[in-house]
């Protein structure tokens, strides 16, 4: 869905700060709900600052008309990727360590759920939905932030694409997700104990042979326990990861507040104190971490400095109605030109970018006495939610869909051709509109509509005739 470029911001003094450039792929641009998908993004991390959430400084469209972030940039590496690396190594990682770094992600995750409308203060009652190693990054300074609300959104207000369709990655998908009940916070703190799980016992907690297995899985709650697969854990730990995943959403911590105590409780009480020098140590110490990429300028004429004088602003704007998108300045459009082989400096081959973002703050209002522009630099560009590639990604082309139904069993029609029974998991081509239609005997017939490019998860419930 999006492009994501490494900058940084010059100035005067030798000024320097690093910056990531998020760009919708100019392919999207037609399809109006994706579009509305990033501008919303935009509104919402604007909205949450807190050491433990990846900060946005700017927004608006480049001379394409693509809109665009300006977020800090982590310099570091996901979870995911930690993790991977720290499985490779004898014992794996630390518990405790891992304890402490997932109290701040749910720190971080508490701030999203208790963001207010500026204007209002009145809470908006955010739910992530999308929480995943991926979107959990870790710096080399120790910092754990949460990232990536492209599917973000206020419990209260309207789905923006069919109520049907259920956003997030399988794997990460809560129990009342899949049964199309209402999405609360608790989504986000089943989601944040999957990965706390996989974090602990280096594999899924709810396992299947294919998707539609493990959405069953999740939906029963049929999952190892910690100790099968990680038997020397602190029981104290096995309970906090057990509440988490409880099935039903009262079962879990009130919130993540509750949580993220529990987890500080747990690392005061069972030895040495954990800080983020210790996290960072661990992240620095990793066997295979890509290092920080060398920038590649790409020059700019000095005489021209004055008109690419950067006019950041912050218009004063409520979540609830649309913050007009301001025209990219010159200095983001800047910041957005690709390196090309025709770029008058030689581009040689650099390391994988890391797979997070460190903090960049611009200014709010221009100075008169002060001028700043961007100079681009070496373009690290991976999917949205996946970091650390370097090069660009093939875009997809077909999206995955999973079907399920009340009552179960039941058949599974795409574009009038039947391809199986209830639970069904299929790919669908990106770029046409298709037709799911479920049915089964005594019940009325079920059909939804998905826009061009649309995947997720569906459940259909079938009412008898």
């Amino acid at each position: 869905m999006a492009e994501v470029e490494l900058a940084r911001v010059v100035g005067p003094a030798s000024f320097e700060k690093r910056v990531v450039i998020k760009r919708m792929l100019p392919t999207l641009l037609g399809d109006e709900q994706l579009v509305g998908v990033f501008e919303r993004e935009a509104r919402l991390s604007a909205l949450i600052e807190h050491p433990n959430v990846v900060q946005v400084s700017d927004f608006g469209r480049d001379e394409s008309g693509r809109p665009y972030l300006v977020m800090e940039f982590v310099d570091g590496l996901n979870l995911r990727e930690a993790l991977r690396l720290a499985w490779k190594q004898p014992g794996g990682p630390d518990r405790r360590l891992i304890a402490w770094v997932f109290a701040q992600a749910a720190t971080g995750l508490a701030a999203v759920h208790d963001a207010v409308d500026p204007k209002t203060g009145v809470s908006l009652q955010l739910v992530h939905r999308d929480v995943s190693p991926d979107n959990l990054l870790l710096s080399r300074h120790g910092a754990v932030k949460v990232s990536d609300f492209g599917i973000a959104r206020a419990m209260q207000e309207a789905p923006m694409t069919s109520p049907h369709l259920i956003r997030g990655k399988i794997n990460y998908l809560s129990p009342e997700q899949l049964r199309s009940e209402p999405v609360t916070r608790a989504v986000d703190q089943f989601a944040l104990g999957v990965c706390l799980y996989e974090a602990l016992c280096c594999a899924r907690p709810f396992a299947g042979d294919n998707e539609s297995a493990v959405m069953y899985a999740i939906a029963q709650g049929l999952r190892a326990d910690v100790t099968a697969h990680a038997p020397a854990c602190d029981p104290r730990l096995v309970a906090i990861v057990d509440r988490c995943l409880q099935n039903a959403p009262e079962a879990r911590f009130p919130d993540c507040h509750a949580l993220a105590d529990a987890l500080s409780h747990f690392v005061h009480e069972s030895g040495p104190s954990v800080t983020a020098v210790h996290v960072g140590a661990w992240v620095a110490g990793l066997k295979g971490v890509p290092q920080t990429p060398a920038f590649i300028e790409v020059p700019i004429d000095v005489s021209t400095a004055p008109a690419l004088a950067a006019r950041f602003s912050t218009p004063e704007s409520s979540l609830l109605p649309d913050v007009p998108v301001r025209p990219m300045t010159p200095v983001a459009a800047a910041v957005a030109r690709p390196v090309t082989p025709s770029a008058p400096v030689p581009v040689e081959a650099a390391p994988a970018a890391p797979a997070v973002t460190g903090s960049a703050r611009a200014p709010l209002e221009p100075r008169p006495s002060r001028r700043w522009w961007v100079v681009p630099v070496l373009v690290a560009v991976a999917g949205l939610a996946v970091w650390g590639s370097g090069v660009m990604r093939p875009q997809p082309k077909s999206v995955q869909v999973v079907v399920t139904s009340r009552p179960g069993n039941a058949t599974v029609s795409v574009d009038e051709l039947e391809v199986g029974p209830t639970p069904w998991a299929g790919d669908l081509t990106i770029g046409a509109e298709h037709v799911i239609s479920v049915k089964a005997a005594g019940f009325a017939p079920w059909s939804v509509k998905l826009d061009a490019g649309v995947g997720g998860s569906l459940e259909a419930t079938l009412k008898r005739r």
